[in-house]
């Protein structure tokens, strides 16, 4: 008992005992959702669609199936994620090698998977150097951009804008904003 007559209850803050039943890591009801998760990962893996995944391993929709993939991924990573994207590669691969033979050969339409294989792989590997932003108008100056005042008069909007981009006032009244 406290000094002050009370009983001190004691909070546990970690719990000391083993968790049991269902909510245990090894119950068998756990070990077999994993197991599914597992199955269905390897499915993906092999090209099954999700809808196929359901089917075959009994979820509800591709929506479980879907969840059981993405739960897989997440409790392998990254093992698992290297793996599909070492299987990705492979597979690019061996697609290339089918149409290589007939795209040497003067193949136009083999050319184009060829192309398209090469696309694919430099996207998937992040080959490609980043596209340039045009930040010009198509004459190469400035783009004019008009600008609607909402309450303020000229001189407040001028001094507000006056921080972010030069502005000059045209003829018509309206507001051009040159961005370099």
């Amino acid at each position: 008992m406290a000094k002050n007559g009370t009983r001190k209850h004691r909070t546990h803050k970690h719990r000391t005992r083993p968790l049991r039943g269902a909510a245990s890591p090894t119950s068998a009801r756990r070990l077999e959702a994993l197991e599914k998760q597992r199955q269905a990962l390897a499915l993906r893996m092999a090209g099954a669609s999700f809808d196929e995944i359901a089917e075959s391993l009994g979820y509800a929709d591709r929506g479980g199936a879907h969840k059981a993939v993405m739960a897989a991924i997440e409790s392998t990573l990254p093992e698992p994620a290297l793996q599909v994207r070492e299987l990705e590669l492979k597979r690019l691969d061996r697609l290339w090698l089918a149409a290589w033979k007939a795209a040497t050969d003067g193949d136009l339409q083999a050319i184009a998977v060829c192309l398209q294989i090469m696309k694919r792989r430099a996207d998937f590997e992040g080959l490609d150097k980043a596209k340039k932003l045009e930040h010009t108008g198509p004459d190469g100056k400035a783009i004019p951009i008009k600008i609607i005042n909402f309450g303020l008069n000229e001189a407040d909007a001028n001094e507000e804008r006056a921080d972010t981009a030069p502005v000059r006032n045209l003829a018509d009244g309206g507001n051009e904003i040159s961005i370099p």
